[in-house]
């Protein structure tokens, strides 16, 4: 059998946190070994794992491509909501889903759920995407459509571009899907797609995931009623998945020719930033240098002015020449050659932008009067920063380097550490997002992993076990920060002999 003839189009990773143990890293191993031509992830309502997949796909020498699986909500439907895949087929179809996503997270949640409204899908916004009905959790199987017309608006929204997509996973209502997928087609040729919905990697880690639900749903295994889940839902190899398919070969070849169709390529090396408002027609970087020099010129008490010459090199982006002794004294001269190496580098690596956007809102948060902190970090070694009062940290007499900020060799996006008041901060906040636009203002979202003794009791209360007994087993854990799992197994003989004995 052909590797190719098959490619996993619903993969759920980590970032669907109720619903996948799978990690990132294991999903595109997995793709590698089993000789796939494309790998992406379809993690519910949101891409945050997208970044991550496309570096290690890259790395990997595999095609990525990006997509998400949603819930619709649909006002004409009994029960309201029912699920779908999308999937990005160009560089419109990425910035439609980001739209999309948004407007669920800002616009249409419910009871804390995101929701794509139906009523939101346009012609317009619907370019460059190419969907999937996810099996017994798509439109269809939902709504039972008496014919083609009731499935009308979805064809029109994505011509040539809505499939749908059947399950073997051994779940409710599969085989009734089918029937009505093959009545549907006698009346038009459907477009069908062989799916997986993987959730972990092997299908003895159908127990673990379950019991990772289970503590998401603060509930105990031996409780739940019936599982969302099956234990099929594993990353079935390409054979595996020929072979359950093999009465619709097509089912798994369309799975590769919609991977061809799904084509972005991002641009993740490049910055982009607000524009920041500059008067007199100046560019950036001139700005930069006149607001450098009266800064730093107030904050040593001394005059330092560049030369004419030395402002061309650095607006040109050439080799800046060794500042000559101007009549300053040398510990004045070292600030001045210090300043002149700094807005060189901060020019050619396109960052002048960036510290002017950083000093406008720390000034407009102290002229408020919300305390800000003096700067944290590799920031603290640059010059430049100090003069324009990001951070309060002479960096010339302890010695800081502003490599360690910037470094041309090591091109990365600069990072201010910046303290401020917590009762303050969401004025910042604010202000940014009204003098820089809201569309260019985001809050970073962190991850937190679960530490191995809290990840013992955890399951320990899913699996319904005594209080005392999982203790016991939590307090044979070290107490050292961050340790993992298996770290303790190897430094905790008692843990190690407990685990071995006790089943």
């Amino acid at each position: 059998m052909n590797n190719a003839a098959f490619v996993h189009l619903q993969v759920f990773s980590q970032y669907s946190i109720t619903s996948s143990i799978l990690g990132v890293d294991e999903a595109v191993a997995l793709a590698k070994a089993d000789n796939l031509s494309a790998v992406g992830i379809t993690d519910i309502h949101n891409i945050f794992g997208l970044v991550k997949l496309y570096q290690k796909a890259i790395q990997a020498k595999l095609k990525p491509f990006i997509g998400t699986q949603v819930r619709i909500w649909d006002d004409d439907v009994e029960g309201g909501t029912y699920q779908l895949l999308l999937y990005c087929k160009d560089i419109q179809g990425y910035k439609n889903l980001c739209a999309l996503l948004t407007m669920a997270y800002k616009d249409g949640q419910r009871h804390g759920v995101p929701y794509i409204k139906k009523t939101w899908l346009t012609e317009k916004l619907c370019t460059g995407l190419l969907a999937i009905e996810p099996g017994v959790e798509g439109f269809v199987a939902t709504t039972n459509p008496k014919s083609l017309a009731d499935i009308g608006f979805w064809l029109r929204m994505f011509p040539q571009s809505y499939y749908f997509g059947i399950h073997r996973v051994g779940r409710a209502r599969e085989y009734q899907h089918e029937q009505m997928l093959a009545w549907l087609s006698q009346q038009q040729p459907l477009p069908i797609v062989a799916l997986n919905a993987v959730c972990f990697k092997e299908e003895d880690d159908y127990q673990a995931h379950e019991v990772r639900v289970a503590i998401q749903q603060g509930q105990v295994l031996s409780a739940r009623e019936q599982s969302d889940y099956t234990s099929k839902q594993f990353w079935r190899s390409s054979a595996q998945m020929q072979t359950l398919f093999s009465d619709m070969p097509q089912a798994l070849e369309n799975t590769v020719e919609i991977s061809k169709r799904l084509n972005v390529m991002l641009e993740l090396s490049k910055v982009f930033l607000p524009d920041f408002p500059v008067e007199n027609k100046q560019s950036l970087i001139q700005y930069l240098i006149a607001q450098s020099q009266e800064g730093l010129s107030q904050r040593i008490g001394h005059t330092i002015t560049l030369s004419k010459k030395t402002h061309q090199q650095i607006e040109r982006g050439e080799a800046v020449d060794k500042q000559e002794p101007q009549g300053l004294p040398v510990e004045l001269q070292s600030y001045q050659n210090r300043l002149v190496i700094e807005l060189s580098i901060i020019q050619n690596m396109g960052f002048s932008g960036y510290f002017l956007i950083v000093a406008d809102f720390i000034q407009w948060a102290k002229q408020q009067d919300i305390p800000v902190g003096p700067g944290r970090g590799s920031g603290a070694g640059s010059l430049v920063a100090y003069a324009l009062g990001i951070t309060d940290i002479d960096p010339l007499p302890h010695g800081l380097l502003f490599e360690r900020f910037l470094n041309p060799e090591r091109v990365s996006m600069p990072d201010f550490d910046i303290d401020f008041c917590m009762i303050g901060r969401d004025r910042v906040i604010d202000y940014v997002a009204r003098r820089y636009g809201k569309a260019c203002v985001a809050q970073i979202i962190t991850y937190g992993t679960m530490a191995a003794k809290a990840a013992v009791r955890d399951v320990g209360r899913a699996m319904a076990l005594p209080y005392g007994f999982v203790d016991k087993i939590a307090k044979m854990i070290p107490n050292d920060l961050g340790i993992t799992l298996q770290q303790a197994l190897q430094q905790a003989p008692d843990l190690s002999n407990k685990y071995t004995e006790d089943e």
